[in-house]
């Protein structure tokens, strides 16, 4: 999660009902941009370019996506996002695979997030 429903993020209330057990920090290979009121990442094979978010652990997958899925509006035709699978870095070393919502399209609006973490954009 790189966004809302990171740990103090204004949605994160959602990982608490699915009781989502927190694993640790993470980057993936992409692009964060500041959308408004949310963030969204495309991916990026630029090696600088990085998304920093948190690891969860959903016990109980599938109805945790469907709902996560329902959050982000995947599966509506004018969906921003769509899920898949990416390679996560973990900070405290090593990798592992984790389920990630990208933009659709790069964004026509928006600041791109240099740093990476949306937690950190209004620093910059």
């Amino acid at each position: 999660m790189y966004g809302t429903l990171r740990r103090g993020g204004k949605r994160h209330d959602i990982l608490r009902q699915l009781h989502a057990v927190y694993v640790g920090k993470g980057s993936v290979a992409g692009e964060l941009f500041d959308l408004g009121e949310y963030p969204g990442a495309v991916r990026s094979n630029a090696t600088a370019a990085h998304v920093i978010g948190e690891v969860y652990r959903l016990p109980k997958l599938k109805a945790a996506l469907t709902t996560l899925d329902e959050y982000e509006g995947v599966g509506v035709a004018t969906s921003l996002y769509h899920r898949e699978i990416a390679e996560v870095t973990r900070e405290s070393g090593g990798h592992l695979k984790a389920w990630i919502y990208w933009l659709t399209q790069p964004p026509r609006h928006g600041r791109r997030i240099e740093s990476g973490d949306y937690a950190s954009r209004r620093k910059q």
